[in-house]
C-alpha cells in the first residue's frame, strides 16, 4: 500500500490520520463478513459452499492487488475484499471440522 498511499506525481494522497483510520472499514467489514458467512452457513447447512464463496472473494481481491490497476478504488476494493478471509475462512473451516467429527 506504501505505492497506493502517494499520488502519481509523488505528493501524499493521505495525512498520517487517514492511512491510520483505513483498517477500521477492513475491520467493520470483517465483522459483518463473520455474522453473514456464519448465519448463512448455518442457515442452509452448506459450510464448505460458504468456505468456497469466501475464498473466491479473496481470490478476486488478490488478482485486483496483483494486477495493480490504474484506478486507485479498485485497489481499495482489492484491499478490502482480503479482509473478508479473515473473518469466515476460519469460523467456517472450525465449524466444518466439527460438522464431519460429529458425524463420525
Amino acid at each position: 500500500m506504501q505505492k497506493a498511499a502517494k499520488n502519481s506525481d509523488g505528493s501524499k494522497r493521505f495525512t498520517i490520520a487517514e492511512l491510520n483510520a483505513i483498517p477500521i472499514g477492513g475491520y467493520a467489514l470483517q465483522l459483518l463478513a463473520m455474522l453473514l458467512f456464519a448465519w448463512l452457513s448455518s442457515k442452509t447447512g452448506w459450510r464448505a459452499t460458504w468456505i468456497w464463496a469466501q475464498m473466491c472473494l479473496t481470490a478476486i481481491g488478490l488478482i485486483i492487488l496483483c494486477a495493480w490497476p490504474a484506478s486507485f478504488g479498485v485497489k481499495m476494493v482489492g484491499y478490502f475484499l482480503l479482509w473478508t478471509s479473515n473473518a469466515a475462512g476460519p469460523i467456517l473451516i472450525v465449524s466444518q471440522l466439527a460438522s464431519l467429527a460429529a458425524i463420525h
